[in-house]
């Protein structure tokens, strides 16, 4: 479960004394985090930890004390507590890490983020202003750190499932489902810290959650899972707004509090209804507007964070920049990586920091190697690579994780091939939320066997897809080769290539020794989107090579290859081949490609025959290929499409068609060659100038209207 700790102000109607103690010592206050879902991964789930705003470094002066700088060692995580000005950790084994301060405001050692070497395997956690607490799976507690109000001594024979920990008050719940508390506030006594936070309501009942904020204490209530909330309402933050309803969740900040209802909506009340930027008034119990519904909750000092239901993380409150001047640490300037749908499980938030459990794994900062961090990752994991460049292959495992490279061109992540004696990546099957993206792959010179030991030829020298639905976004590939599709070889696979560059000017081209000097995809569907092809090339001279592209066909009916707004130019043709081919392939139902918005131009021949093409090639029937969304075949020589296909919408194709006797002119031949098929629908395509898949008055006008010599 999670806890969190908040820097506080005292209260305007406190005891002013020690008010101006609490203030002189930089003193904050305490949030305590939320009920066991919202405060720690679910079961089986753990990840990376970040930290963000005060305590980067650690100076020893306020508030930099280290609590933001995450150990390098530190273990997988499922559950956070973050204090005043320090954290804890615990790892998917069970041991609790802490770092930051290790004296109270008074100077005084107290070791709060140092756990005890006797503390062992627990299952839960909290963080006070200066003091930490445990538990253990025996249902053993254990407390340490600051103890000047009890808050550290664990009442004697205390067995407990969960734990919290409050400004300089513990709180934990019975294995009978009660509530236990201890340290300050253990009497009304209106004078700071006694605030009656330890005061339990009679008839409280059994409850699900517990929080412990700086001088109160709040509590989801079994029977009704409503809200209880005790201690000091000095500013209304122990006032339960009328309606709020069943809760899942709940956690307490300096002087604010928040619950998450159980249909996901985030409800704040306390302090912070304004921004006046004084009296705890940083607008930390302004809910944003838009905001939508949420997992995880959690209270700071004067700010409050949350995971969105799309694993982003939000924050709002004392969060409005990182300027060093307090009480604003960029404790709510959310990392760019954490704003992303799918980051984070658990989030922290303490005095003047916040921590989130991540589903992010960062090489090399966390793992040496791609490969080490997905064998770590579960499913729903991102593996953030470092600008740089790699040498080493790695597998995703059929696990549905994401390898992410450098957003920023200037700095991109590379993987290297060189020297490798396989593909670079190979993706044997995988959801399709798995995948690469902002990679560029490059050297590649090997691929992985297509059918060994019978079938001794190699495909995807950088990338081997295989029964995956894995997706490949925003990469390039340059100067990948193998016997078939030079950068990506994909079989029996649903395809979602988007935004990817293959090959470019000079020597950066793909090659295939066989076909698909880019793409090869055999027997699979999907699509290639918004991505460019340059000057890749193949060295088979044949009908059917595909310089950039080619897709040999699905076998079944009902599934398509689409290529949609790609740009396919200057990729050189050998022989007989074509920049972009498609093998219907046909068995049992014939399945089609498609080009939507899709531009063929300017691919050169190399040294050819009559039946050359430059551009497209479809070896199947008319149904094969569909063109649409304004597509354009253009400039590619000597020819730009051979093969039939059809038009649906609007498609510009640069051939003189109506010459059908290929002649070099529109004449009575080949009028006689359209009225011998009149009326009806060839498989070849053979007369249907208006690619409409029947010959009528449409294709007898086209001819017409092209009557003479074609054009040069």
């Amino acid at each position: 479960m999670l806890f969190c700790v908040n820097p506080a102000k005292p209260a305007r109607d406190l005891n002013m004394v020690f008010a101006m103690v609490e203030k002189r010592f930089a003193i904050g206050v305490i949030g305590v985090a939320v009920a066991a879902a919202a405060t720690s991964a679910a079961l089986g789930q753990s990840g990376s930890v970040t930290c963000f705003g005060a305590g980067a470094t650690s100076t020893g002066v306020f508030p930099q004390f280290g609590q933001s700088s995450t150990p390098t060692n530190l273990q997988p995580c499922t559950a956070l507590a973050a204090g005043w000005m320090h954290t804890l950790a615990l790892q998917s084994n069970g041991v609790v890490v802490g770092w930051g301060a290790t004296t109270n405001n008074l100077g005084q050692v107290t070791n709060q983020s140092v756990p005890p070497g006797s503390l062992g395997i627990c299952s839960g956690i909290g963080a006070g202003y200066y003091h930490s607490v445990a538990v253990r799976p025996n249902s053993t507690v254990v407390a340490w750190g600051d103890n000047r109000y009890g808050q550290s001594t664990v009442p004697s024979g205390l067995a407990a499932t969960k734990v919290a920990a409050g400004g300089y008050h513990t709180i934990a719940v019975r294995t009978n489902g009660t509530v236990a508390c201890w340290g300050a506030g253990t009497v009304y006594g209106g004078v700071i810290p006694d605030l009656g936070q330890c005061v339990v309501p009679a008839g409280l009942g059994t409850v699900t959650a517990i929080a412990g904020g700086g001088y109160h204490t709040a509590v989801i209530r079994a029977s009704d899972s409503t809200v209880i909330c005790w201690g000091s309402n000095s500013q209304n933050q122990c006032q339960t707004p009328a309606g709020l309803g069943p809760v899942s969740a709940i956690a307490t900040g300096d002087s604010h509090t928040v619950a998450l209802k159980t249909n996901g909506q985030v409800v704040c009340w306390g302090s912070g209804t304004t921004t006046v930027g004084s009296n705890n008034e940083y607008g930390q119990s302004i809910v944003p507007a838009g905001l939508g519904t949420c997992t995880a909750i959690s209270a700071g000092g004067m700010h409050t964070i949350v995971v969105k239901a799309d694993g982003s993380v939000a924050a709002w409150g004392s969060v409005v920049g990182s300027s060093g001047s307090d009480p604003n640490y960029g404790q709510g300037v959310v990392p760019t990586e954490l704003t992303s749908p799918n980051s984070a499980l658990v989030v922290a938030a303490g005095g003047r920091h916040s921590v989130v459990i991540s589903k992010v794994r960062r090489v090399p900062a966390q793992y040496a190697t791609i490969q080490v961090a997905i064998d770590a990752a579960v499913a729903g994991d991102r593996i953030e690579v470092a600008p740089g460049t790699y040498n080493q292959s790695f597998s995703l495992n059929g696990k549905d994780v994401v390898v992410r490279g450098s957003t920023n061109s200037a700095t991109p992540t590379i993987i290297d091939g060189v020297g490798i004696s396989t593909s670079i990546v190979t993706i044997n099957g995988g959801p399709a939320t798995s995948g690469l993206e902002y990679l560029t792959f490059k050297r590649g010179g090997v691929g992985q066997p297509i059918n060994p030991p019978s079938y001794n030829f190699t495909g995807g020298g950088a990338v081997f897809a295989k029964d995956s639905s894995a997706f490949v976004r925003n990469c390039i590939f340059t100067t990948n080769d193998a016997d078939f599709g030079g950068a990506m070889y994909f079989l029996r696979c649903t395809l979602n290539v988007d935004g990817c560059t293959f090959g470019g000017s000079g020597t950066n081209a793909n090659f295939a020794e066989v076909d698909g000097g880019a793409i090869l995809t055999y027997a699979s569907s999907g699509v290639v989107k918004n991505s460019s092809f340059t000057n890749n090339r193949c060295a088979q001279t044949y009908a059917g090579s595909g310089s950039a592209f080619k897709g040999v066909g699905i076998r079944a009916a009902g599934t398509n290859l689409t290529l949609e707004n790609c740009t396919i130019s200057g990729n050189p043709v050998p022989g007989a081949g074509a920049a972009v081919e498609y093998f219907q392939n046909a068995k049992i139902l014939a399945g089609t490609m498609r080009l939507v918005n899709t531009d063929i131009l300017d691919n050169l021949v190399g040294a050819g025959t009559t039946d050359d093409a430059a551009g497209l090639r479809i070896i199947g029937n008319q149904a094969a290929c569909v063109l649409s969304g304004g597509s354009v075949i253009c400039g590619n020589t000597p020819d730009n499409v051979v093969g039939p296909y059809l038009i649906e919408g609007s498609a510009t194709v640069c051939d003189c068609e109506a010459d059908l006797s290929g002649n070099g002119q529109v004449d009575a031949a080949d009028l006689g060659i359209l009225l011998s098929v009149w009326g009806t629908s060839p498989s070849d395509g053979q007369g249907d100038l208006s690619h409409d898949g029947f010959v009528s008055a449409a294709d007898l006008s086209a001819l017409l209207t092209k009557w003479g010599p074609c054009p040069n």
